[in-house]
This record gives C-alpha cells, structure tokens and sequence, in this order.
C-alpha cells in the first residue's frame, strides 16, 4: 500500500476512535503513530505483536484495545487483557 493511502487508512481510524473513546486523543494519536510507523517501516517479516500498558488506572486502555478490535479488519487476533484482573490487593487504588 502506497504511504499516502496508509496515512488516509489510519486518519479514518484514528477519526471513528476518537468519535467513541473520550478523553484519550493523546492515546488514540500515540497508538495511530505506532501503527504508521509500523507500516512504513521497511522490514523483512510483518511485525507479530503491539503491547501497550501505560496508563493509569481506569483510563480507557482496555476499551482502546475493544474499539481498534472493532474498527480495524487489518488485525487478526487481538487478545485484549484486562490488567486489572492481576492487580495486587495492596495495590494504591484499592486503598
């Protein structure tokens, strides 16, 4: 695919993110980059994983992650894993 209809394909991405998830344009912008930027870079075998854990607590990666599932066909296999099942009862927010 040519780099200007990579850039229109991921701008339309980012756009029906945006329209669901509020709040998280900087999230949304960040993850759009990676996946240009995975698609533009000249490598020799297709990349096998993306993994993004930075955030607080209860701001919206999981629901990223459901929404990219849903409006980008250009992945196969998405496992989505809430975090939140493996924190420690300790933990701050818990408090």
């Amino acid at each position: 695919m040519k780099p200007k209809n990579i850039l229109k394909k991921y701008e339309a991405l980012k756009e029906k993110l945006k329209a669901k998830l509020f709040g998280q344009d900087k999230a949304v912008d960040k993850l759009m980059g990676a996946l240009v930027h995975l698609d533009l870079s000249p490598i020799k075998q297709p990349f096998k994983g993306l993994f993004t854990f930075l955030g607080p607590h209860n701001s919206g990666k999981v629901y990223l992650a459901t929404l990219l599932e849903q409006e980008c066909d250009d992945f196969e296999g998405i496992k989505i894993i809430d975090m939140a099942e493996f924190t420690d009862p300790s933990d701050q927010k818990n408090s």
